[in-house]
């Protein structure tokens, strides 16, 4: 389940009629048992009609990754993976989806 959190436009950076930028955070919850929970701040900037969605920073989690060896991933090692494994999947498309839903 995705449950995208809209926060307040970064006006340091609208110094232009055609820049806005719109930041948020997006969380999804497993429905089984033990709960799994994976969020992330994202942002989107707008310039001149296009649109670039990114993820801010690195995602959190309730998940914690091993390896081949059966041995837990670093902290750090633990995030990147799941940044990558996310980049992977249509979040950006669904967040649009989302907030067109939403705001329109």
């Amino acid at each position: 389940m995705s449950s995208p959190y809209l926060t307040e436009p970064n006006t340091e950076l609208a110094n232009h009629s055609n820049l806005t930028d719109i930041q948020g955070y997006s969380e999804w919850v497993s429905v089984t048992q033990p709960v799994i929970s994976i969020s992330w701040d994202w942002q989107i900037h707008y310039r001149q009609g296009e649109k670039d969605y990114s993820m801010l920073g690195q995602p959190f989690s309730n998940l914690l990754l091993q390896d081949p060896h059966q041995q837990d991933l670093s902290y750090t090692e633990n995030l990147s993976v799941l940044a990558t494994w996310l980049d992977t999947l249509n979040w950006k498309k669904k967040l649009f989806h989302y907030i067109q839903l939403k705001y329109s």
